[in-house]
């Protein structure tokens, strides 16, 4: 394969534009930093979705982003007087709707499915949500 240096110009381009973004939001404020690792972890999630469909998965999307974003928002809040402190008791609602959505749904192989959806947050979102304890320490 040969050197494609548009390709390489884009791409260097992009990771200097993330880089820049990056450096910008860990230095401004922890609010900042989140909101950008929780784009950023959904970003990872929805792309470990699609790798999985094409290995022949079928992961469900909406309850598993749901769950993601609500695992990670509650990973953030690390007080009990954290205003959305109860958000942490739907973390377990929604891996329960997971399993009810792959009993009710009339997929092939609804376990293979489930394990790949609640893979994607384990492998996507929850190496996120441990660095924002690291980051919240900073403060």
């Amino acid at each position: 394969m040969a050197l494609n240096f548009k390709t390489l110009l884009t791409r260097t381009l992009t990771a200097a534009v993330f880089v820049a973004v990056l450096l910008f939001c860990i230095n401004y404020n922890y609010l900042s930093f989140s909101i950008l690792f929780l784009v950023v972890s959904v970003w990872g999630l929805i792309e470990f979705y699609q790798i999985a469909e094409k290995l022949g998965a079928a992961p469900f999307y909406g309850i598993g982003i749901v769950t993601a974003i609500v695992l990670y928002v509650s990973g953030i809040c690390l007080t009990d007087s954290c205003i959305i402190f109860p958000l942490k008791s739907l973390v377990p609602v929604l891996l329960f709707c997971i399993l009810i959505a792959a009993l009710f749904s009339k997929q092939d192989r609804p376990i293979h499915n489930v394990a790949y959806t609640i893979a994607g947050i384990i492998y996507a979102v929850m190496p996120f949500v441990m660095l924002n304890k690291i980051a919240s320490v900073r403060n």
